[in-house]
């Protein structure tokens, strides 16, 4: 088999500790994720750099060519594909099919969130109508839906006018009024007891950061709480009376994080974080007898499952996940070669956005890394990436950023276009594109690499880390019984 420059990976691999996968490395970590350390390789002092070679060369030649097919389909319009399967069959109304249509006009992701939106909306119509909301047509539409839509969301502006326009098309002599502002919303409250409340964790000794956050965090309640309770519109979020706030209310904001959620709008550990903050500072003002009593009390926090085992795509998911993005994809070379930088070498999304010509060396077949903390690392490339990258570098100039001169910009795209090929593929896994990182250590850890090197091409400090990475729960229920401690 060729030899894929592994010796720089190989020197610094051959010089490290060796490592024990004790118990408490395990701790919190799926018995199961672990099969791949019983091996022949669990001890790392009996890894001859002669195995080592094949070893890299076997995980560094598995080449995305099962997977890829960049053959030349015929392109596809995923807002055609959004209409057929979201909207036609399952949306009565005409004046809602109308509006939508003309949508279609809108980039993808934009169109397909005017749909989550509006079906959305529909589905609060139809429990009020009583009726499916696939017959729900234009007479069960009323004046008080829309109003009372509003009322019980925070809704941005471009989502509020969509709403607006619909309303004129059933109402056209009448005209719906919006409370709501997206930059209200965003804005940091200043409440004397909120303030009372950041103050103390300064105190404390609570960092900048989380300072920030707890505020924002509590600023959104507040908004929250002028917006959709009736009884507080009368107040500004800076002049709410707190004491006033009761168990119910804070029963009802954690119902809307939870919705929030699941639309996809923020992440289930934000929605945590926020809730979180939001009970401590009533949990404070209480013990300051500030409030009448503890709110909180019976108020559970919103749970999430922080390291867990989860499903990831098989090898035909994959497949057709690239089928996808060749047919639907504005860019097919450009996305394909990004996504395949996640599946085949793990890195995150912003790696792949600050990726620079100058980072590459593909005469060499390697690759400079920038991850976290200004760190970087050199990695080997798979032959096929050393192709994608070099019919990249025919088009493009050999300086700067490889996949677009504003990196954020491409990351944003890049994380709206996996969510409509995702859709399309079939995929119903939660997340983003982080997954493809789940893929990649995964993938190693079925291939009996060792832990060093494992950590090594994941990138991480700790073996920990690395292990909630890997997960194989249909392979080995009694993994953990056959572990030997050291």
């Amino acid at each position: 088999m060729e030899n894929i420059n592994s010796a720089n990976l190989l020197e610094l691999w051959k010089n490290t500790k060796p490592i024990a996968w004790s118990t408490s490395t395990t701790q919190k970590i799926s018995p199961t994720s672990l099969e791949n350390f019983i091996s022949v390789h669990n001890d790392i002092k009996s890894f001859t750099l002669e195995n080592g070679g094949e070893l890299l060369n076997t995980i560094l030649n598995r080449t995305p060519k099962q997977l890829i097919d960049v053959t030349a389909p015929e392109r596809m319009n995923p807002q055609d594909w959004l209409w057929d399967h979201l909207v036609t069959g399952k949306i009565s109304s005409l004046h809602v099919l109308r509006l939508l249509h003309e949508k279609k006009r809108k980039k993808a992701y934009a169109f397909y969130q005017d749909i989550l939106f509006v079906t959305d909306f529909l589905s609060f119509c139809s429990s009020k109508a009583e009726v499916s909301i696939h017959l729900l047509g234009d007479d069960h539409l009323k004046e008080s839906m829309f109003t009372d839509y509003l009322s019980k969301n925070e809704i941005s502006i471009d989502k509020q006018q969509l709403l607006k326009t619909l309303f004129s098309r059933c109402f056209p002599s009448q005209q719906l009024s919006v409370t709501a502002n997206k930059q209200e919303a965003m804005k940091l409250i200043s409440h004397p007891l909120l303030d009372r409340y950041i103050t103390s964790l300064k105190e404390e000794g609570v960092s900048e950061y989380t300072l920030y956050f707890c505020k924002h965090s509590c600023s959104r309640f507040l908004i929250w709480v002028h917006q959709t309770l009736v009884r507080f519109h009368p107040y500004s979020p800076e002049t709410i009376p707190i004491f006033l706030v009761q168990s119910s209310d804070l029963t009802t904001y954690k119902q809307y994080l939870i919705k929030q959620y699941q639309h996809g709008y923020i992440g289930d550990h934000k929605a945590s974080d926020i809730f979180y903050y939001v009970r401590a500072w009533f949990g404070l003002l209480s013990q300051l007898e500030l409030i009448p009593k503890d709110i909180c009390l019976g108020v559970k926090a919103i749970s999430f499952e922080r390291h867990h085992e989860r499903d990831l795509p098989t090898d035909e998911e994959l497949q057709q996940f690239f089928r996808v993005v060749n047919s639907y994809s504005p860019s097919p070379k450009i996305h394909i070669t990004a996504f395949s930088l996640m599946v085949y070498l793990g890195l995150r999304i912003k790696e792949v956005g600050r990726l620079q010509w100058e980072d590459l060396n593909l005469s060499t077949k390697t690759i400079v890394v920038h991850g976290k903390g200004n760190q970087f690392d050199l990695l080997p490339l798979p032959a096929v990436l050393v192709d994608m990258l070099t019919d990249l570098q025919k088009k493009d100039r050999l300086v700067g950023n490889i996949f677009n001169t504003s990196s954020k910009r491409f990351m944003k795209n890049l994380y709206q276009w996996y969510k409509i090929y995702a859709l399309i593929a079939g995929w119903s896994y939660p997340g983003g594109v982080h997954i493809f990182r789940h893929c990649y250590i995964t993938t190693l850890s079925k291939l009996k690499c060792p832990p060093q090197l494992l950590m090594h091409l994941a990138r991480h400090k700790r073996p920990e880390t690395t292990t909630r990475y890997i997960h194989r729960n249909n392979e080995l229920p009694d993994a953990v019984n056959k572990i030997n401690y050291f």
